[in-house]
C-alpha cells in the first residue's frame, strides 16, 4: 500500500502506548483513525485532539476484543458512521507478571483471550471487509518474546508466539486467493509503556 491518505485505519488498544503512537503516525500520512479500546472513559472524553490536529478524522469506540458479539456490533457502527476499513491494526494486549503458579488461572486465561483470541476475533469479523477493498492491510502486533523464553511472563510469551504462527499461516492462506490483502507482523522488544510494570 503506497498511499495512506484518506485510508481508514482501525487500531485496537489505541488509547495509549504503542497503539496511540501508531494512530499518530498513520494520521501524519493523512489516514482517518478509528480507535477501539477497552478504556471507556478515554472514548467518552473524546481525547482525539492531537490526532485531529493533523488534519484527519478520528472516531472512538469502546470495545472488548474478547467479546465476539460486541465486535460484530461495533463493525456495524463503523460501517454506518465511517465506512469500510482499509487497514486493521491488532494492537490490544495484556501481560501479568509473576511466577506461573503465583498468577491466578483467570489471568492466564485473560492473557490468551486478549492477546491471541482477540486477534482471531477481530480478523474473523473484519477480514471480509478488507478482502472487498481494492487494497488493504493487516498489522498484527506480536512480540520478540514470542521467539524466546520469558520467565515471569510465560503465558504472555506463548500468546505472542501464537500470534506469529497464526499470522504466518493466514498470510499464506491469503496469498492463495486474495493477494491484495497484505499483512505485517510486528515483534517489538521491551517498550516502556507501563504495560510491563511488575514483570521482572
Amino acid at each position: 500500500m503506497k498511499d495512506l491518505k484518506n485510508k481508514k485505519v482501525l487500531i485496537t488498544g489505541g488509547a495509549r502506548g504503542i497503539g496511540r503512537q501508531i494512530a499518530l503516525e498513520f494520521a501524519k500520512y493523512g489516514s482517518d483513525i478509528i480507535i477501539c479500546d477497552l478504556d471507556k472513559s478515554y472514548i467518552e472524553k473524546n481525547n482525539f485532539q492531537d490526532i485531529e490536529e493533523l488534519g484527519v478524522s478520528c472516531f472512538g469506540y469502546h470495545l472488548d476484543v474478547t467479546d465476539y458479539n460486541e465486535i460484530i456490533k461495533i463493525r456495524e457502527k463503523i460501517l454506518n458512521n465511517v465506512g469500510s476499513i482499509d487497514i486493521l491494526v491488532n494492537n490490544a494486549g495484556v501481560v501479568f507478571g509473576g511466577n506461573f503458579l503465583d498468577i491466578p488461572i483467570e489471568k492466564h486465561k485473560i492473557t490468551y483471550n486478549v492477546n491471541t483470541q482477540g486477534i482471531v476475533n477481530m480478523l474473523h469479523v473484519f477480514l471480509k471487509d478488507l478482502i472487498k477493498q481494492k487494497e488493504s492491510h493487516v498489522v498484527n502486533i506480536a512480540s520478540a518474546s514470542g521467539f524466546t523464553s520469558l520467565p515471569s511472563g510465560t503465558t504472555y510469551a506463548s500468546s505472542k508466539a501464537a500470534v506469529t504462527s497464526f499470522s504466518e499461516s493466514l498470510i499464506n492462506e491469503l496469498k492463495q486467493n486474495h493477494h491484495h490483502v497484505g499483512m505485517t507482523i510486528v515483534c517489538p522488544a521491551y517498550v516502556n509503556t507501563g504495560m510491563f510494570d511488575g514483570v521482572k
